[in-house]
């Protein structure tokens, strides 16, 4: 087996890279925000850690946030890299990160209503960005928000029919296993 960069190597390089592609995902260019989102996503699933560097978090944290509003299949990849970030922040005990906003965006994310059949993996990747930083909670009070949010979404469904719906439920009955 073929070995990289130890850590050490590899973590300043993508920590520098990491601004530069979040500029990207407001590309004009289609096909280059989605390639900048995956990047991103898969960065935040192998190296967390270079999200969370203060300069890197001060820059790339809000251009994260803003990208749950851009095309589905760009707001996927950014909601699965929180889904990811979510993961790392559970292993930093008092992270002092305040994430209702965000988990307030997934979940817009997840219900918008611009997305076709084709893009429902939305759905999920949004949710499980909820449900991955709702764990990741130090907030007692917001937990309870939101697990109040997820049932009342959920009676919501009902209104809704076909896949959608289905993907809906599942995402939000996953949700309140936080």
């Amino acid at each position: 087996m073929i070995e990289g960069p130890t850590k050490e190597k590899i973590v300043p390089l993508l920590s520098s890279a990491i601004g530069a592609l979040g500029k990207r995902i407001a590309d004009s260019k289609i096909t280059v925000a989605e390639s900048a989102a995956a990047t991103l996503a898969k960065i935040a699933e192998i190296h967390p850690e270079c999200y969370l560097t203060n300069q890197t978090a001060l820059v790339i944290l809000p251009i994260l946030s803003q990208g749950l509003e851009a095309a589905p299949r760009i707001s996927s990849n950014i909601a699965k890299a929180w889904a990811s970030l979510g993961d790392a922040l559970r292993k930093i005990p008092n992270h002092g990160l305040t994430l209702d906003t965000i988990i307030e965006a997934l979940l817009r994310n997840a219900f918008r209503s611009d997305i076709s059949e084709k893009d429902y993996s939305i759905i999920e990747s949004s949710l499980l960005g909820a449900m991955s930083l709702i764990n990741a909670c130090e907030n007692t009070q917001s937990i309870q928000k939101f697990i109040e949010v997820f049932l009342s979404q959920l009676q919501q469904t009902g209104a809704i029919s076909g896949e959608r719906r289905k993907f809906l439920q599942s995402g939000l009955l996953a949700c309140l296993q936080v």
